[in-house]
């Protein structure tokens, strides 16, 4: 039987069990009767992992290819040149989860929530909602000018021209920083605390070790030197975005910052020093491809590279497996045991199950976690007991182990034996002891009374000292010469 809240034990072996969080009825759909393992099933089926990806032409697959080596872009808008083979769509089929492919070819960091009119596509931004759990993003190139770059280093080889694409780049570097850090706030509004942004770097541009183009003034210019510096420039504004993003978060760090693809990348870019087309490399270069989008994009190889960092990234640092822990792990009868939970969904149901005493349903937080106390009753069974949480919405699921120990038992009381009573002889009464009045005696008053005839009228008890004889005093006197008189008489008659 489900327990509502308070989250409460059955039977005598537990007392109560009060979480942190708000215990929650079950989700619509899930029948009572039904094992717990198998509803479990049927909501993991209907709830997979939602990604949805965001970005310029290096998210939404530009230069990709399918498995005949041919180009297979989404005709829901051609000109973005979406693929269903970029490096998000092969990372979500890797965990079997719903991919939504957002991103747009050309794109800039104001396309995020603003209509790109000239592509006939909404905002980005428009593809995330609560339920995504994964955005992905490639941005900010174009916001710098990379079309120039290639244009005016690539196909043009000018100097003059080189330099001052790349020297104008630079210049946009701390805007790239702040644009990023607002674009990817007002995302992340959108998402759940607890769901994982990755925003995914660039790839280096040339693997040259130099190329001095000609310039007007003789001097020349090495490209390769300014797009190095200009390569190291981006990526530390891209991370100090990111880093700003997690300062703000309420749940930690839950964007990141995939900054290896240039290193992924390394000696495999275009050789602008050497002649001739590379087909090896893996990029796109001029002459290898009709469709312009394509010229300095990533072939089949660089895709599946970067969905292979992806992959990892996730694997190592953002997917969340529960965990469950209680302290003490030891406790006696009667005492009280903390559970703490995390890496559930957020506001997701989770079961709780300590059988045979437990098995309700809990609603997790904002971030995934969840904190209860149990407190045991003084009869609880001894020994290994397990606790379970378990997801409703994956069957994701964490257990720990506590011991219960039996408490010290409290011996009966015990009565010592007493000795029989005594009696003493009775003795003659004697007669009180007189006192004589002293400077230090006092005597506390009587509240609202009247002192005796030798008093003043203060409300205090008469004095008994030898400072006076009362009128009974004078009666005892009298009756005792009375006697003695008698007894005198009587002797004379007997004489």
């Amino acid at each position: 039987m489900r327990m509502r809240t308070p989250f409460a034990a059955t039977g005598a072996a537990l007392a109560t069990l009060l979480l942190a969080s708000p215990a929650a009825a079950a989700p619509d759909g899930l029948d009572a009767g039904q094992p717990a393992s198998q509803q479990v099933a049927t909501a993991a089926a209907a709830a997979p992992v939602q990604v949805v990806q965001l970005g310029d032409s290096y998210s939404s697959g530009n230069g990709a290819r399918d498995e005949a080596g041919n180009p297979a872009y989404s005709a829901d808008a051609p000109s973005c040149l979406r693929s269903p083979f970029n490096y998000g769509q092969q990372f979500a089929t890797s965990i079997e989860a719903q991919y939504i492919n957002a991103a747009c070819s050309g794109a800039v960091f104001a396309d995020i929530r603003t209509p790109k009119a000239s592509a006939g596509v909404p905002a980005q931004i428009d593809a995330v909602t609560e339920q995504t759990d994964v955005v992905l993003m490639t941005m900010g190139g174009n916001d710098i000018g990379f079309g120039q770059i290639v244009v005016q280093c690539f196909a043009l080889r000018s100097g003059d021209g080189c330099r001052s694409a790349i020297e104008q780049a630079q210049a946009a570097i701390p805007q790239l920083e702040e644009t990023a850090y607002t674009e990817i706030s007002a995302i992340r509004a959108k998402m759940r605390p607890d769901a994982a942004f990755i925003y995914v770097g660039y790839p280096g541009l040339t693997s040259a070790e130099e190329l001095v183009l000609p310039t007007t003034d003789g001097q020349g210019y090495d490209m390769v030197a300014g797009l190095t510096e200009l390569q190291a420039a981006g990526e530390d504004a891209q991370a100090a975005a990111v880093a700003r993003v997690n300062a703000d978060s309420p749940c930690g760090a839950r964007t990141f910052y995939l900054d290896t693809v240039d290193e992924a990348f390394a000696g495999h870019e275009i050789d602008q020093s050497q002649p001739g087309i590379d087909p090896a490399t893996w990029f796109w270069n001029f002459g290898e491809t009709l469709t312009i989008g394509e010229i300095y994009h990533p072939k089949p190889a660089g895709w599946n590279a970067e969905a292979q960092l992806v992959s990892a990234l996730y694997a190592e640092q953002v997917q969340t497996t529960p965990t469950l822990s209680v302290d003490p792990t030891s406790v006696l009868q009667g005492g009280e045991v903390t559970l703490t939970a995390d890496g559930f969904r957020s506001g997701e149901t989770v079961r709780v199950v300590l059988a045979p005493d437990i098995d309700q349903v809990v609603t997790v937080d904002q971030c995934g976690t969840f904190t209860g106390t149990i407190t045991l009753s003084p009869e609880t069974a001894t020994g290994e007991r397990t606790v379970t949480a378990t997801s409703e919405a994956t069957g994701a699921s964490a257990s720990a182990s506590f011991t219960v120990t039996a408490a010290p038992t409290t011996p009966p009381p015990t009565t010592e034996p007493t000795a029989p009573p005594t009696t003493t002889e009775p003795t003659a009464p004697t007669a009180p002891p007189t006192t004589s009045e002293s400077p230090s005696t006092t005597v506390a008053p009587i509240a609202g009374g009247s002192g005796g005839k030798s008093g003043s009228g203060g409300g205090q008890l008469p004095r008994t000292g030898a400072g006076g004889v009362d009128e009974l005093g004078w009666v005892a006197i009298a009756l005792l010469a009375s006697g003695g008189a008698l007894l005198a008489a009587g002797r004379r008659r007997v004489s």
